[in-house]
């Protein structure tokens, strides 16, 4: 909940590397902005620059940092009157632009000038058509993940920086760059992938706190900056934005009446509690919240009856502490228990290997992942994809005959968890060594 998990190194993808990239951004953008220097010419617009780039090709929604960065010239210079940070900003957009586009070409040329999959367009492009509904459900889903991310991140560090930046107006850069860069990704994240990948109409099975992980640091330290001997505690909207987020985390776990499906790389605290809800102690997500709810209304009732708040809020703080050290002890266990045993971890990883490795030597036009009505259970094979450089596409088993029909005289290649023999004598099966997933061709 505090720190990007260095155990998560074992199968989080790209993570990996976007964090430390993602922070060393942080890190040149607040000598950029915030750290005085008196020297004609500097580097760190650049090193900004490079490292937002690199950030951005590990992972490519953190496009924000660029968008955001530009809405915060645009305030400093309308609002803060902040006239020289201009040039600053046109320095760094430039370098990102010639980093981006040498960038795309070093990747491009590097995959022998072949475009690979491009997963986020196709994905997106399940949002459309937008209509009333899309809107509505976009709505519900940003305040739903607003909630659940306060709640992630022990909610009163968020709300010492919510005070500070909406109530107190005591802004900095990077606190406005770090507020506007979690409200943006939250619209981006409901709309470039709950969405998409949910449907609309239905509320999200799951948060994806991965995405916001990476400002756990920035926000840690930004709260110790502000936390001011707890006086943003006397402020009543604050206890108004913590209540709320608890309520609408409380509904949420009611309305989804167990049926929550968080992946292991998505959120460690949500997991956990669903684990506990659906193998221990039955609504125990929604004991859990009230809990939360307890402790809060507890801290408003030392502020409102006896004006202190400081001994309560540093149990509460230094006990969130503990609590974070215990969850990463259970961690070190769920975690490896979870990939190896429940998901097959090894075996995809195995397997991926051994098929990329074949694909590089081959040169097929159509590559698909055969799914059947029994494979749902399996779903977690289809995590193979990670080790592909081709583009791929998934195919219902049903539709074997008719793609063969489709594609007569070009190559193609199934993978599946099942035996496609028996459904054509034209497809044969590739001798290929592998434990779970195999091949096939026509």
């Amino acid at each position: 909940m505090i720190m990007p998990y260095m155990f998560d190194c074992a199968y989080i993808m790209q993570e990996v590397l976007s964090y430390p990239l993602f922070l060393w951004t942080v890190y040149f953008l607040y000598y950029v902005y915030e750290k005085e220097n008196h020297t004609k010419y500097n580097i760190y617009p650049i090193l900004a620059a490079l490292f937002t780039v690199l950030s951005i090709f590990t992972k490519t929604y953190m496009f924000f940092i660029p968008l955001v960065l530009n809405i915060c010239t645009l305030i400093e210079i309308v609002v803060e009157k902040k006239r020289k940070i201009f040039f600053k900003t046109m320095v760094y957009d430039t370098f990102c632009l010639i980093f981006f586009l040498g960038m795309y070409f070093m990747v491009y040329a590097v995959n022998g000038f072949k475009r690979g999959s491009n997963h986020y367009t196709s994905q997106f492009s399940l949002l459309f058509p937008i209509n009333i509904n899309t809107i509505l459900y976009g709505i519900i889903c940003c305040v739903i993940y607003a909630a659940l991310f306060m709640v992630n991140t022990g909610i009163i560090p968020i709300s010492a920086l919510i005070y500070q930046w909406i109530y107190a107006r005591n802004r900095t850069w990077m606190l406005t760059f770090s507020m506007l860069s979690l409200t943006f990704l939250i619209v981006e994240i409901v709309f470039m992938v709950v969405l998409t990948e949910e449907g609309v109409g239905t509320l999200p099975h799951k948060f994806l706190f991965r995405y916001f992980q990476v400002f756990v640091p920035l926000i840690f330290i930004l709260f110790v900056k502000y936390k001011n001997d707890f006086l943003f505690l006397k402020s009543k909207k604050v206890y108004v934005t913590m209540l709320a987020s608890l309520c609408i985390s409380m509904y949420y776990f009611i309305k989804m009446g167990g049926g929550t499906r968080q992946a292991i790389i998505d959120g460690h605290l949500f997991l956990f509690i669903e684990n506990l809800a659906k193998f221990i102690l039955p609504c125990a997500d929604i004991m859990i919240i009230s809990v939360f709810l307890i402790l809060i209304i507890l801290l408003m009732y030392r502020y409102f009856k006896k004006k202190d708040v400081r001994k309560f809020a540093n149990i509460l703080v230094y006990g969130g502490i503990i609590g974070v050290a215990l969850f990463w002890i259970v961690q070190t266990i769920q975690l490896p228990y979870y990939t190896n045993i429940i998901t097959d971890g090894k075996i995809i990883q195995s397997d991926g290997i051994q098929i990329s490795q074949y694909l590089n030597k081959e040169d097929y036009d159509y590559i698909y992942y055969v799914y059947g009505d029994m494979d749902e259970e399996n779903s977690y094979y289809r995590n193979f994809y990670g080790y592909l450089k081709y583009p791929y596409q998934f195919l219902s088993k049903n539709d074997i005959i008719e793609v063969i029909n489709k594609r007569k005289g070009r190559k193609i290649i199934f993978i599946s968890l099942s035996n496609l023999t028996t459904m054509s004598s034209n497809i044969k099966y590739v001798n290929v060594t592998t434990s779970r997933l195999h091949m096939f061709t026509v």
